[in-house]
């Protein structure tokens, strides 16, 4: 299965990712995901991910070289507010 990623059109393939591996709400994450969580959140591949997070089209953290996300953040951009936080 493949899912429209990014406004650039890029495909993902989601079928990778299980729906049982999925948490059927936002609300059962904590307040920063990791790149995996974040991807599953906004189905898109990991690169693609990254090119959002190079692009600054989403911010991220860094915490002990790991990199997170807000959901905050996430759900902005899943809510097509992509102005200055």
């Amino acid at each position: 299965m493949y899912h429209v990623a990014t406004r650039k059109g890029e495909l993902c393939d989601t079928s990778a990712v299980s729906e049982s591996d999925v948490p059927r709400s936002l609300d059962e994450y904590g307040d920063l995901l990791t790149e995996i969580e974040a991807g599953q959140v906004l189905r898109v591949s990991r690169q693609t991910l990254y090119r959002m997070r190079r692009d600054d089209r989403i911010p991220s953290v860094k915490i002990r070289g790991a990199i997170r996300y807000r959901k905050a953040d996430l759900l902005r951009l899943l809510s097509g507010d992509e102005s200055d936080q």
